[in-house]
């Protein structure tokens, strides 16, 4: 490892611990320090938990398709986190609301049908480009059917649904901190000590199998992590669609290596310095006006537009 790509690891680590350190401390009230300190060490939690799963699933997700502009938001997950929102809030009612029953339900059911649906499509040998376009029709008509059944909503009904349609670190519970990490580090953990074989993965299909890779059994491996990921941190803040993406094409670029323990520890640490930073001038700058996956959407959908746009350009014969 050259001593240029270090440095840029341990830059990043120490952004990652100023940027947790300021979040803590800032404008702290000590007359009741316990009190905040533990409010905000339960939201730098869940954020830091979010940051690993988006990081790890998306680095995964990109290798295994071969596209950096792929993540498993852009395939319509986000949108089949709120339809099953909505679903549960009718056929449940308050029961809804009790947060180890919505985080469970809405992991297992994101699971299935992420497993009905992609995995198969994938295990056949299908194309990125026909995974990408199943992705966009589906989401489109999830979102639809969504949209019609947020109408059939009563106000009552609907407010009880709404914050949880939006990524919200400032109404995370506390007691499911304790399951969602356990979950994503046991699943990142696996995901490193794979790191080799996703080194390999991320060279092709073809490459993969004629170096000595079982690449279906290896790719549908991956992908159940990935959707396991994608649905807990989904279930545990809200979905936000952009922040793997920018996150893991900011890693590649600063870090120029195709070694997955440097570009996955490296995604991890920008995704959590960017949540950070997001809820930190989400609270001091705008007051609450809006939700933190509003301002990262916005700013990794510009990126997602440029970055397209960039690498059709080189494509383009001259």
């Amino acid at each position: 490892m050259d001593n240029k790509l270090r440095i840029r690891q341990w830059l990043l680590w120490g952004l990652m611990i100023v940027s947790g350190m300021i979040m803590l401390l800032w404008d702290m009230d000590y007359e009741i320090f316990n009190y905040l300190f533990s409010k905000r060490l339960i939201k730098l939690c869940a954020i830091v938990i979010v940051g690993i799963a988006v990081g790890t699933s998306t680095t995964a997700f990109q290798s295994i398709t071969g596209n950096r502009l792929l993540t498993p938001g852009i395939l319509g997950l986000d949108a089949l986190f709120i339809l099953i929102q909505l679903v549960t809030s009718i056929m449940f009612g308050r029961i809804f609301n009790d947060n180890y029953f919505n985080f469970g339900i809405s992991v297992l059911l994101m699971l299935i049908l992420s497993h009905l649906f992609y995995i198969k499509v994938f295990s056949s040998g299908k194309s990125v480009h026909f995974i990408i376009l199943l992705g966009v029709v589906l989401g489109t008509l999830i979102n639809s059917l969504s949209g019609v059944i947020q109408l059939t909503l009563s106000p009552d009904a609907y407010e009880l649904v709404l914050n949880r349609l939006f990524a919200n670190f400032s109404a995370v519970n506390g007691d499911l901190l304790l399951v969602s990490a356990i979950i994503t580090l046991a699943v990142t953990i696996a995901a490193f000590r794979r790191a080799s074989t996703l080194d390999v993965l991320s060279l092709g299909r073809t490459s993969a199998v004629n170096l000595g890779v079982d690449y279906n059994k290896e790719a549908k491996e991956v992908l159940i992590g990935v959707f396991l990921l994608t649905a807990v941190s989904t279930a545990l803040v809200g979905p936000i669609t952009f922040l793997g993406f920018f996150a893991v094409n900011i890693a590649k670029s600063a870090l120029s290596t195709y070694k997955h323990v440097i570009l996955l520890t490296g995604t991890i640490q920008i995704s959590v310095v960017m949540l950070i930073t997001g809820q930190f001038l989400i609270e001091r700058w705008l007051q609450y006006a809006v939700p933190v996956s509003v301002v990262i959407n916005m700013i990794g959908g510009g990126y997602f537009i440029l970055l397209m746009m960039k690498l059709n350009s080189r494509s383009e014969p001259a």
